[in-house]
């Protein structure tokens, strides 16, 4: 499903003021796309998994450092927020956010949240992230407005430190891990 449209030999690694000046605002106020089919239209938070969306748009193709764009519209539970659940039981949790400013200036031009894949009891819990690029409220519409301006920038890759699993296994009382710290300790000491 996925088609580029850059020259062959080129690698698509916008920064973050790359997605929101040349993809995010132009969507949302109707203008053209530098290349069209580059970031592609998907609803993220729908009923596909991560891998799914994935495997669908070409990520087992891409190197490690590539990543998958999207533009995906938000959809509001409330004024205030939004549902970011995903396929079967899943959804994003947001770890972290950070305003983006224009290039040399304290202008913010966009909001860039980070997210993990969560779904306890499933093999892929941890491992996805996402990066969500919006406009600043003031210049979109309300979150459940059918304007473009509702439009994010998603970014999809996969994580390269999921969460451990501890699977069937019941954690060590405190005094077990003791003991077994000086086990290895004592181990270490010996082979010195």
């Amino acid at each position: 499903m996925a088609s580029y449209s850059i020259p062959a030999g080129y690698k698509f690694h916008p920064s973050d003021e790359d997605v929101v000046r040349f993809y995010l605002r132009p969507k949302a106020t109707g203008q053209p796309l530098p290349y069209p089919d580059i970031v592609f239209e998907f609803d993220l938070y729908g009923e596909k998994e991560p891998s799914e969306i994935w495997d669908m748009f070409g990520g087992p193709s891409l190197d490690e450092t590539e990543d998958l764009f999207f533009f995906t519209k938000l959809k509001p539970l409330s004024r205030s927020r939004v549902n970011r659940s995903v396929g079967i039981g899943g959804t994003w949790s947001n770890e972290s956010s950070k305003t983006i400013f224009a290039r040399g200036t304290r202008i913010p031009i966009a909001m860039k949240r980070n997210f993990r894949y969560e779904n306890p009891g499933s093999l892929q819990d941890g491992a996805w992230i996402m990066r969500e690029y919006s406009l600043p409220m003031k210049t979109q519409p309300d979150v459940g407005s059918s304007s473009s301006s509702s439009y994010v920038v998603c970014r999809l890759s996969k994580n390269d430190r999921p969460k451990p699993k501890v699977v069937g296994e019941v954690p060590a009382k405190k005094e077990e891990m003791k003991s077994l710290i000086n086990l290895h300790k004592r181990k270490i000491d010996q082979e010195r």
